[in-house]
């Protein structure tokens, strides 16, 4: 809907792309940093410690992703 109507709008393709470009990366670093984390849990092992949510391989991803929301 935001593509088509800034096309309607007669939004300059410069200002469409710099703007998406910049509001894009904050997400998409965020949401490689939590999958990086859901990895560094998985490795971790079989057996199931709740205390890996407060080792900051895990918990700055969240903050960030709650952050970023």
């Amino acid at each position: 809907a935001i593509n088509i109507s800034a096309g309607v709008l007669g939004v300059k393709f410069r200002d469409f792309f710099w703007a998406t470009l910049l509001g894009i990366i904050p997400g998409s670093i965020v949401y490689v940093w939590v999958g990086t984390s859901l990895g560094y849990v998985i490795q971790k092992g079989d057996q199931i410690n709740l205390g890996i949510i407060l080792e900051p391989h895990f918990i700055l991803p969240i903050i960030a992703l709650a952050v970023l929301s």
